[in-house]
């Protein structure tokens, strides 16, 4: 499984459903899905969301090591990994118990193979190139305590995307999707319905 890959199977969905466009939102590393998308098909974008992402997860050496060392712990112990230490790293102030378990029944419903294939093909992959083509209405949302895609990270889409919108948001980190999905959800339609941008 790959970002290019998957690219192909979203184009042929739409085509399945007779959709000209749509508007992507790419969490996490869907956001490296979401630029490959588009610049393989960008007529049938109409808006794109960034959402805890980043142009190329693997930027400097540091980054490099890090996504290396999580590739490895991946490879050895999948779902231990999963539903263990990386949820908790990835959690913030809104991560209860019973989300928790959510997260973990998510975690555990995962094709080991496919996600390490897709880990390792995104965290590899580098959009930056492809970003100030990019004549779409965009926002780009970024969370101060996410470690996977930090703030600066974040701020280099927006930054290359002309006439994109940021969203700074000061109390969430990278699992905001699972532990405040009601108020992402309100942020993310506002933009995709009316255009505003809201914090």
């Amino acid at each position: 499984l790959s970002i290019e890959l998957v690219s192909g199977y979203i184009n042929s969905i739409l085509d399945s459903l007779s959709l000209d466009s749509v508007d992507i939102i790419g969490y996490s590393q869907g956001g490296i899905q979401a630029l490959d998308y588009y610049s393989r098909y960008p007529d049938r974008v109409s808006k794109l969301v960034f959402w805890n992402s980043s142009s190329c997860f693997t930027s400097n050496n540091e980054r490099q090591r890090f996504f290396k060392n999580m590739g490895k712990l991946l490879e050895r112990d999948f779902y231990g990994l999963f539903t263990g230490p990386l949820i908790k790293l990835l959690s913030d102030r809104y991560l209860s118990p019973e989300l928790y378990e959510y997260a973990m029944g998510i975690a555990l419903k995962n094709h080991d193979r496919s996600v390490i294939e897709y880990f390792v093909s995104a965290t590899s992959y580098d959009g930056t190139a492809i970003l100030e083509s990019i004549d779409r209405e965009t926002m780009v949302i970024g969370c101060r305590f996410d470690i996977l895609a930090p703030l600066w990270q974040v701020k280099r889409i927006h930054e290359g995307i002309p006439g994109s919108s940021l969203v700074v948001l000061n109390k969430h980190g990278h699992l905001s999707l699972i532990t405040d999905p009601v108020y992402f959800g309100v942020i993310i339609s506002e933009f995709l319905v009316h255009g505003t941008v809201m914090e």
